[in-house]
C-alpha cells in the first residue's frame, strides 16, 4: 500500500519449537496501531507462517535458515519500528540472551527533529529548542521530515537510562523553528519572548544530558521497575506503602473545605 513502511526481525530460534515460537509472537504483537504483522519460523521439519501465498518467495528474499525466524511488520514506519522494538526486547528474556550481569551501552542519534501527531500536525520530537545539524538547515524549507537534530539518547540493556541534545543557540533560526510549529508572533513572544532576546545578544554552542538516575539504579540492580529502587514508590492506586499516603483527612478539615465537594 501507498506510504507504507516494511520492517523486519530476523533471530534463531535457540532450541525453541516453532509452534511455541508463533504462539509467543502472536502474545506480544497486536493489531491495535494499524500495524499488520506477518512471520516465518523454519525448522528441519517444518515451516510454520501466516503468509502461506508468498512465503516461498519470502524465504528466498531473506534468504532464512533453518532454526531461524523472520517477522515482518508494515504499516506507519514508526508504530511497525516500535512493535518490532517490543518483540525484540521480549524475545531477548524468552530466548535467553539477555544476561543480567552484561552492562550493554547504546548511544541513540540522528533522531528526527520533527514528528506529525495523529492530528497531522507538525510537532517537535524532542522539543523545539533542539538544535537541528547545520547541513540540515536547508531541509527546514523543502523537507522538514528528513532534518536531523542533535539530540542522543543513551540506553542500557534496552532500557532509556538518559538523554539531551545541543540547543539553538540562534534568534533567528529558534524564531522559524518556532513558527513552523505553528505559533504566531505574539504567541511565541509572550511564552519565549526572554530566551529569544537573550539569543538576540549572544549565546555560545551549548547542550546537555540528564540522566534518570532510578532507572539507572533499576537496572544496575536487575529491577524492572523503578518502584523497586525509588524512595517513595506509588502502587498502581496512587498509594504510598512505605508510609500509608493518602490517609483520610479529620473530619473537621473536610467541613472546612466543603464547598470543594464534587458530586459524581
Amino acid at each position: 500500500r501507498p506510504n507504507e513502511a516494511v520492517r523486519v526481525l530476523r533471530f534463531e530460534l535457540r532450541g525453541k519449537k516453532p509452534e511455541a515460537v508463533r504462539e509467543f509472537i502472536g502474545e506480544v504483537l497486536t493489531h491495535e496501531n494499524g500495524t499488520r504483522h506477518y512471520y516465518l519460523i523454519k525448522s528441519a521439519g517444518s515451516l510454520v507462517s501466516n503468509v502461506r501465498e508468498v512465503e516461498t518467495e519470502l524465504m528466498m528474499s531473506l534468504n532464512l535458515g533453518i532454526d531461524e525466524a523472520a517477522v515482518i511488520s508494515v504499516g506507519d514506519y514508526v508504530k511497525a519500528s516500535e512493535a518490532l522494538g517490543t518483540l525484540r526486547n521480549s524475545l531477548g528474556k524468552y530466548l535467553e540472551l539477555a544476561r543480567k550481569d552484561d552492562y550493554a551501552m547504546l548511544w541513540i542519534i540522528d533522531f528526527p527533529l520533527f514528528e506529525v501527531n495523529e492530528e497531522g500536525v507538525l510537532v517537535s520530537m524532542h522539543h523545539p529548542f533542539t538544535a537541528p545539524r547545520p547541513e540540515d538547515i536547508p531541509k527546514l524549507d523543502t523537507d522538514p521530515l528528513k532534518v536531523t537534530a542533535l539530540s542522543y539518547d543513551l540506553v542500557l540493556n534496552g532500557y532509556e537510562v538518559g538523554g539531551g541534545s545541543i540547543r539553538i543557540n540562534n534568534r533567528e533560526l529558534q524564531e522559524k523553528i518556532l513558527k513552523m510549529l505553528g505559533l504566531t508572533t505574539e504567541e511565541m513572544y509572550d511564552r519565549y519572548g526572554f530566551l529569544l532576546e537573550a539569543l538576540e545578544y549572544g549565546a555560545p554552542p551549548h547542550g546537555g544530558i540528564a540522566i534518570g538516575l532510578d532507572r539507572l539504579v533499576a537496572v544496575m540492580l536487575g529491577y524492572e521497575s523503578i518502584r523497586e529502587v525509588i524512595a517513595f514508590p506509588k502502587n498502581k492506586e496512587m498509594m504510598d506503602p512505605m508510609t500509608g499516603a493518602p490517609g483520610k483527612p479529620p473530619e473537621e478539615h473536610l467541613r472546612e473545605i466543603k464547598w470543594l465537594k464534587i458530586n459524581v
